[in-house]
Formats: structure tokens, sequence, C-alpha cells
């Protein structure tokens, strides 16, 4: 594939339009990812994450027969299973491998949810929150509040920070958000597993 060029893939199946609009704006940075350019398909399965979990391979075919790869992206939490997220992704990908996605299809289950994706201590992230560049006062406050939030580790509760941190400064948790979020923050550090895996699934279906 030349630099610069275009390819019909992925197709990404997700839960929620938070992940739908974060992942756009995520696939929207190649440079960033060091990925070729993509055009991607974002579908949000009307039923969200647990039905990701037991039903992403009958998705309709119309549009797995898009694109060669096909990315299942959910949050653990939300699908009502204890599994580890690792034995969640194998379950959902032996099941689309069985029904012919062998090798072309990967799954990506967040734990615990979307906004763990979130926490990095960077400029970008405390400003899209509306912290401005009061990162020291926003750790303080989430601390205060019992959520540990240090350098280098998430919250236990990201989603539950999250709302208390957009909360005190008067800010509306919308999927514009997430999608801002997914514009801005810096992809190369976060070492959150999912989205380890994330980028190394992207990079090696659409290397440069």
């Amino acid at each position: 594939m030349s630099p610069g060029s275009a390819v019909l893939d992925p197709v990404v199946l997700t839960a929620d339009k938070n992940t739908q609009l974060g992942l756009k704006a995520l696939l929207a940075r190649p440079a960033d990812l060091r990925i070729d350019h993509v055009t991607d398909e974002v579908v949000v399965h009307p039923r969200r994450d647990p039905a990701l979990l037991r039903e992403a391979h009958q998705f309709p075919r119309v549009f797995l027969r898009r694109a060669r790869y096909a990315l299942v992206v959910f949050d653990r939490e939300g699908c009502g299973d204890t599994a580890s997220r690792t034995q969640l992704e194998a379950r959902v990908e032996a099941n689309l491998d069985a029904n012919g996605r062998g090798g072309r299809s990967g799954v990506v289950v967040i734990d615990p949810e979307l906004e763990a994706w979130i926490w990095g201590d960077f400029p970008e992230v405390v400003t899209v929150l509306g912290w401005e560049d009061r990162l020291t006062e926003l750790i303080g406050f989430l601390g205060h509040r019992g959520f540990d939030w240090r350098r280098g580790r998430k919250p236990a509760r990201p989603k539950e920070a999250m709302e208390a941190a957009l909360e005190a400064v008067r800010v509306t948790r919308s999927s514009s958000l997430y999608q801002e979020l997914a514009r801005r923050a810096p992809v190369s550090h976060c070492q959150d597993p999912a989205f380890v895996k994330l980028r190394k699934l992207l990079r090696e279906w659409f290397p440069r």
C-alpha cells in the first residue's frame, strides 16, 4: 500500500455513540497511530455491550463484506459478564473465526470502560475536561472525592471520576467531548492494555 493511499477498512462495531465518535476521531490520526490512511466505518450495535459479547459474529454481513478487517470494541463493565478482559476477547474472537473471519478480525475489550483511556496527565486532556492548566488542582480534587489518580495510574472508577471532574466545572459529558479527547490526546503514551492491543492490531493491518 503506497503512503497516503486509502483502503475501505476497517469496519468497527461499537456499543455506543461515545465510542463510535472517539474511534472515528482516533482513526483520523494515522500519522500519530503510525498506520496507513484508512477509510473506516464505525457502527453502533443497537443492543450495546452485551450484544457485542454474544452476537458480534452475527452482525449483518453487509457491513463485514465491505472491509477486509473487522474490529469489535466494547466495555467489560457493561457487557454483563464477570470474565476477565482477555477471556472475553478470546471468546468473541473464537466466534468470529468460526464464522469465517479468521485472521481478519480483532476484539478489544476495555477494562473497565472507555473512560479508562482518557486518564493520562496530559495538558490536552485536562483542558478538554474543563480544568485548563490546573492539573495539580484536578488531582487534588479527585483525591478528595475518593478517586486515586496519580501519574501513570488511572482511577479505579474512571467513568465516575470523569463525571465528578466535569460536574465540578459545569461541563456536560457528551459524545462530542469523547470525540475531542480522541482528537487531541497523545496516543503514543497510553499504556492501557486494551489501547495497546488496538494500536498493535491497526499497525499490523494497515502498515505505513
